[in-house]
């Protein structure tokens, strides 16, 4: 008589015919072994959904860790004295350079309480209050911009 894949087959308990499950080798993987190990090898059987729950959990792992570098960088800075930021009138609106300036949010935002009064005929003063990280910083980058743009420019135009 022919036997079918359907037909039950007699056990005679060996660890081959338990449950269909092929012999326990130290070789040997399981399928979910496989499965796991093509889902790790090929990035595009995961749905996009996950990938981009994955790429989150990546990111807010770098973002933590670039805020305790931030923090561990911060303990070592010391904030600038009253006397290194010091501004002059004459030596901010006298170059010929664009000028910017870098404020911190506390004072965007006391600046921005303030009214702006018309001058003159197209001029607008605007107030503008500083706290001393913010001026020592506006002093920092003009003298950065002086000994490390203007002057080698200076030396490249005269040949020095």
């Amino acid at each position: 008589m022919a036997i079918s894949r359907w037909d039950k087959q007699e056990s005679n308990g060996s660890d081959s015919d338990k449950k269909g499950k092929a012999p326990v080798d130290e070789n040997s993987m399981t399928l979910a072994d496989i499965v796991t190990d093509i889902h790790k090898k090929n990035p595009f059987l995961k749905t996009p959904i996950k990938r981009r729950r994955e790429e989150k959990k990546e990111e807010e792992a770098a973002g933590e860790k670039r805020l305790e570098w931030l923090k561990e960088k911060a303990k070592k800075v010391t904030i600038p004295t009253e006397s290194a930021s010091t501004l002059k009138p004459e030596h901010i609106f006298l170059g010929n350079t664009p000028l910017i300036i870098h404020l911190c949010y506390d004072c965007r935002k006391f600046n921005s309480t303030k009214p702006a009064t018309t001058v003159g005929e197209g001029k607008v003063q605007l107030p503008l209050g500083m706290c001393t990280i913010c001026r020592s910083h506006f002093n920092r980058q003009r003298s950065v911009k002086f000994f490390e743009h203007e002057l080698p420019v200076i030396k490249k135009q005269y040949g020095l």
